[in-house]
Parts: structure tokens; C-alpha cells; sequence
């Protein structure tokens, strides 16, 4: 996460959460405009419930940041790590919404599928530790 703006609190706070989801919401290759939609629906529930407020410019900021930064496989079990830590309930709310992502269209493609499955494991070890 070396390119976070030092002054964004809705991406210290949620980046995590968002580099989670953009893969998932991008799986086709694009981020629609309905798959944009949910994600900044999902912002604005999760901002509200860890108290942070944001403006429009802030949230097109790290969408464009998390967008441009799409995480390692590797880096993911940090990101849950990091998620949960700043929040209790973000396991939860991720898993929700990487699914509804994923139905956005109506069609859940292969690469949905994988790269849902592998965010189940995570976030299921996640829980266990």
C-alpha cells in the first residue's frame, strides 16, 4: 500500500476492505457502473459504522487508489488482517458484498468463482486465528 495518500482516512480506515473487493468486482475485466455503485453503497454503510465521513472527491480517489493497486495473492491474508483488525465485523460485510459483487451481473464467471473461493479461505482462516 505505498501509494495510500497519507491524509485519506476513509483509505486508512477501509483501503483494505476496497483492494479486497475491486478484484472481485473487476473479475470481467472493467468496473461497471452498478458494480461501482454497490462498492460505494458498501463505503458509505461500512464508513458510517467505524464513524469516519468522506466526501465525493475522497471516494473517487481510493476507488481510483485500490484500483490501481490490486493486491498480490499473497498480500491478501494481510489485508483481512488489517480489515478485521480496524473492525471486528469487516469479515462479515466483506464476504457479503464480495458476493453480491460477484452476482452484479447476473452471471458468476470462472474467474468469480476462483477468486471467491480464495477470499472464502482467507477470510475463514481469518476467523480461526
Amino acid at each position: 500500500m505505498e501509494n495510500q495518500p497519507p491524509d485519506s482516512r476513509l483509505i486508512a480506515e477501509l483501503g483494505a476492505e476496497l483492494r479486497l473487493l475491486l478484484p472481485i468486482a473487476m473479475a470481467d475485466g472493467a468496473l461497471q457502473d452498478r458494480e461501482r455503485i454497490m462498492l460505494e453503497r458498501y463505503v458509505a454503510a461500512r464508513a458510517g459504522e467505524v464513524g469516519i465521513a468522506y466526501d465525493a472527491a475522497e471516494l473517487s480517489a481510493a476507488l481510483r487508489w485500490a484500483k490501481a493497486d490490486p493486491p498480490a495473492p499473497a498480500q491478501c491474508a494481510e489485508l483481512v488482517a488489517i480489515a478485521r483488525a480496524r473492525s471486528p465485523d469487516a469479515i462479515a460485510a466483506l464476504w457479503e458484498m464480495a458476493q453480491t459483487l460477484s452476482e452484479a451481473d447476473g452471471v458468476v464467471t470462472g474467474v468469480e468463482r476462483v477468486r471467491l473461493a480464495r477470499l472464502k479461505e482467507i477470510l475463514d482462516k481469518a476467523m480461526t486465528t
